[in-house]
């Protein structure tokens, strides 16, 4: 996945794996045209698949879902190619929590490039404080950290002390996988 000419990747992809490994073949997949959000998406929803190469993230056993993970991409092409797009939330727009993922309340504390507890690489992620459910007003937490993925990443630099409202999971007392966020105005 590149935003630079693809002869150029493979280049710098074959001598980052000359490291590891005595022969390397590069044959590029698939490509999308004007897709930015694809890698982030394709590391999030692949991440089983994710081979650890070095400090690199970007490497991934594909076999035997591949044929699978290529129609899936064609489709995500073909949309784009035929006027889908991602559309923003505007900022105080009215949503609404569902049973399994209620809407929650947070105040934008700082952003920290620290290690991931999983992996152990170091990853850019934000704090958030004072949280608490929408609805009920109950205090969920003093404070979470949450990564920087595309959804937070979508609303721009933040400030201390912006308030922002989403919707989540809350599993074992920690709100996972925010959707729908939103900056509040003041």
């Amino acid at each position: 996945m590149t935003t630079r000419p693809l002869d150029q990747r493979i280049q710098e992809i074959q001598a980052f794996l000359a490291q590891y490994f005595p022969t390397v073949k590069i044959t590029p997949l698939f490509h999308l045209n004007q897709v930015p959000y694809v890698e982030g998406y394709f590391k999030a929803r692949f991440a089983q698949y994710q081979l650890p190469i070095g400090q690199a993230t970007e490497y991934f056993t594909l076999q035997p879902d591949l044929a699978q993970i290529q129609a899936e991409f064609k489709a995500l092409d073909q949309a784009v190619q035929t006027g889908f797009s991602v559309s923003m939330v505007q900022v105080d727009a009215p949503l609404e929590q569902d049973e399994k993922r209620p809407r929650f309340r947070a105040t934008f504390e700082r952003y920290a490039n620290r290690p991931n507890p999983f992996t152990g690489w170091y990853e850019d992620f934000l704090l958030l404080v004072d949280l608490s459910n929408l609805a009920t007003k109950e205090h969920i937490a003093d404070w979470q950290w949450f990564s920087l993925g595309k959804t937070f990443e979508a609303l721009g630099q933040l400030n201390q002390g912006n308030v922002l409202e989403f919707n989540a999971a809350l599993e074992n007392s920690q709100l996972k996988r925010p959707t729908k966020i939103v900056r509040k105005k003041g």
